[in-house]
């Protein structure tokens, strides 16, 4: 069963920095920040691994393949090349 909740505040931070608006769907599980992003059909998973309250691991997936960040922001920026494409 899917807890993804749509966070409109994270929504206009991610439009503010990168110039894209995607709707951002997240989930919370143990250490783990899950973000959906969704725009035009294209639908990219956020995977940001938390560990003492730092990011230890990003991971993005997109059409089955998983690519690996150590951090956040690069996730993002691969994550709007998608997007944009």
């Amino acid at each position: 069963m899917s807890n993804y909740i749509r966070v409109t505040a994270v929504e206009d931070s991610f439009n503010s920095l990168h110039g894209i608006n995607p709707q951002i769907y997240q989930e919370r599980v143990g250490g783990e920040i899950n973000s959906k992003l969704v725009l035009g059909g294209k639908e990219i998973i956020l995977r940001e691994v938390i560990e003492r309250g730092l990011t230890k691991d990003a991971f993005l997936t997109y059409a089955g393949e998983t690519l690996r960040f150590d951090r956040v922001f690069k996730a993002e920026e691969e994550a709007v090349k998608i997007l944009r494409s």
